[in-house]
């Protein structure tokens, strides 16, 4: 093999596998473990690897690497909240997970778990933020309620299977095909007509999008032999001049609704106009797909001859070819679930019997699996099993108190309060003649 360039000295160099190139010392078993370590203590090294038994060629090493930076991914259904506000749908995913998207003071979305309001290992409730009282913060305090559930049911209102086989999502109407003709002369860059031979042998519609080189023109109307009453440049497409012959090819345009969304994955359109002709006949202008839609533009192409029709879909009875122009992806299904794992209820039976029923429903469409259902059941009789108290807050403005806070009254004469613990559940501030913060708060058990 020959090499050329400069070869770099190899002498004194450590050869080692990860530790992001750290100097490795097999006496002491000591690595220099440091994000970008300094010339002195860099060595040869190598970050990922695999060993195979074959000589790989070049694009199965690179299909092996992306598989290996792939993650998995979870699919929602619902996720897509398009009959719904941002809003709402927070809410109710928040809800799913007993956790809370939100804001906090330093203006970052934070989402926190559920666990994440009442758990005193994290450091935020393990210490105080902040003590008030009825001295010097607290201007208003009311009781509102006591949490207390000692019976717990978590309905489950469907479960997302996830079918790995692509469907068909959208196909254009059968017989549906695309005319080509030719300019009979010359057109300016502001032309107003489209001189042409016949525009009924293929046939051009009434009204409709032609393309000439790169240019698409609408056209409104249309003679035997002409395209009239054009827009140019559509489709933000640049205005040219043309000449004679320049095929004339017929573009449609189609704003597209599936037959089962929301879906992923969502396939570029499967043409046998492109895929079975070579040269390709049919030509994709745009297409944007989304979850529920998609945006598809298609003319027919350069190659495909003068006084022809292009098809779509349907069959040719000059050849008897069949063709097809269809959009495929994997729909997200929604199933129903079995009797016998429609709901998960969680009861405390002395509970009940000190202080009577105490009941929670929770519906939410979000839950679709029994365990997860299980957890926010066992979690909320844990939590809330006795009575507990809650109380609104009307505090001079503190901004630094986000939700999660763990807080101390230290005194409140009004409910006999003294030294008590509570944690922030909601905080707000108001700007009126002056600004003002409430919050609610319920005490630490």
């Amino acid at each position: 093999m020959t090499t050329t360039g400069t070869l770099l000295p190899y002498t004194g160099k450590d050869l080692t596998i990860g530790g992001r190139g750290a100097l490795f010392t097999p006496e002491t078993l000591v690595a220099f473990a440091v994000e970008t370590p300094p010339a002195s203590i860099r060595s040869f090294y190598i970050d990922e690897f695999a060993i195979f038994k074959k000589m790989l060629t070049d694009e199965e090493i690179k299909k092996h690497y992306i598989e290996t930076q792939m993650q998995p991914v979870f699919v929602m259904p619902f996720i897509y909240g398009n009959e719904t506000t941002i809003q709402s749908l927070i809410d109710t995913i928040s809800l799913a997970d007993l956790g809370r998207l939100y804001i906090d003071e330093y203006g970052k979305a934070r989402y926190e778990h559920y666990y994440r309001f009442f758990e005193s290992t994290i450091a935020q409730h393990a210490s105080v933020q902040k003590t008030f009282s009825d001295d010097t913060n607290i201007i208003d305090a009311s009781y509102n309620v006591q949490l207390q559930a000692n019976k717990v049911t978590v309905k489950l209102t469907g479960v997302s299977t996830k079918n790995n086989a692509l469907q068909g999502l959208w196909s254009v109407e059968d017989g549906t095909t695309l005319a080509v003709g030719k300019l009979n002369a010359n057109i300016a860059s502001n032309a107003a007509s489209i001189p042409m031979v016949t525009t009924d042998k293929p046939y051009f519609p009434k009204s409709g999008y032609v393309k000439l080189d790169d240019e698409i023109i609408r056209y409104e109307s249309k003679s035997a032999n002409s395209l009239d009453t054009l827009t140019r440049a559509y489709f933000n497409t640049i205005a040219a001049a043309h000449t004679a012959n320049t095929l004339v090819r017929e573009v449609q345009q189609y704003t597209i609704t599936y037959n089962s969304a929301p879906a992923y994955q969502v396939q570029n359109p499967l043409i046998s106009g492109i895929f079975n002709k070579k040269p390709a006949l049919v030509e994709i202008v745009k297409f944007e797909p989304n979850a529920y839609k998609a945006n598809l533009i298609v003319a027919a192409s350069q190659y495909a001859p003068d006084a022809s029709e292009v098809w779509l879909k349907g069959t040719d009875e000059l050849n008897n070819e069949q063709s097809v122009t269809a959009i495929a992806g994997i729909p997200i299904v929604v199933q129903q679930t079995n009797n016998d794992i429609r709901e998960q209820t969680n009861t405390l039976s002395d509970n009940i019997r000190l202080y009577g029923l105490k009941e929670i429903v929770i519906e939410n469409e979000f839950i679709t699996n029994l365990a997860h259902a299980k957890t926010i059941a066992d979690f909320l009789i844990s939590k809330m099993s006795d009575p507990v108290p809650v109380l609104n807050l009307t505090i001079t403005p503190t901004p630094t108190i986000q939700l999660g806070d763990r807080i101390r009254i230290s005194s409140m004469d009004s409910f006999d309060i003294i030294n008590g613990d509570y944690w922030v559940i909601s905080t707000e501030i108001g700007y009126g003649s002056q600004p003002s913060q409430s919050m609610v708060v319920r005490k630490v058990v």
